[in-house]
């Protein structure tokens, strides 16, 4: 590949549309690069630093050369080849996507949860964590609504503690020792 043209910068354009993004790149094969004649850039619109790109093709040789010759050509072969190539390399690119965004969005391993951890649990946990998340909100927003919370979440944190211990012991006391 051949890189023909390198823009400065990633720029984008909002005329009322959502924005789109114009990178100011181009490519060709070394083959069609011997073919291209006239390069040029024209640079038309004043709000913009992207000119249109335009060249002509040099045609040499015969233009209805056939490639492939139709009494050879195994279409439900080629179908069957073509459908199983595209699905697992679909399926790969999928994979290797997954696995590169679980990577990056995993910032440490997930802790499994104790073996005593029950759905009620959770439940009088997220009751806790969203009674002081309100508490904390509360500090600087609604100085007089903190002693309500403030209770309330005490009263979670208690329920939320008590049932993990009790629900400890009773496993503990159930398991073989």
């Amino acid at each position: 590949m051949a890189r023909l043209g390198w823009g400065s910068a990633n720029i984008a354009l909002s005329r009322g549309e959502p924005l789109k993004s114009h990178i100011d790149v181009t490519l060709s094969s070394n083959t069609l690069l011997r073919k291209i004649r006239n390069w040029q850039i024209e640079h038309k619109n004043p709000f913009t630093d992207h000119g249109h790109i335009s060249f002509d093709l040099e045609q040499r040789g015969q233009q209805d050369r056939k490639l492939i010759l139709p009494k050879n050509f195994n279409t439900q072969k080629f179908r069957l080849l073509l459908e199983h190539a595209s699905t697992e390399e679909i399926r790969g690119a999928y994979t290797k996507v997954l696995e590169a965004l679980k990577e990056a969005t995993s910032e440490e391993p997930h802790k499994t949860q104790p073996y005593w951890w029950t759905n009620e649990i959770s439940q009088y946990r997220q009751q806790y964590v969203e009674l002081r998340r309100k508490y904390t909100r509360d500090m600087t927003n609604n100085k007089g609504m903190i002693g309500q919370t403030s209770d309330q979440m005490k009263e979670a944190r208690k329920k939320w503690k008590r049932r993990s211990t009790l629900q400890k012991r009773n496993v503990e006391r159930t398991s073989p020792r």
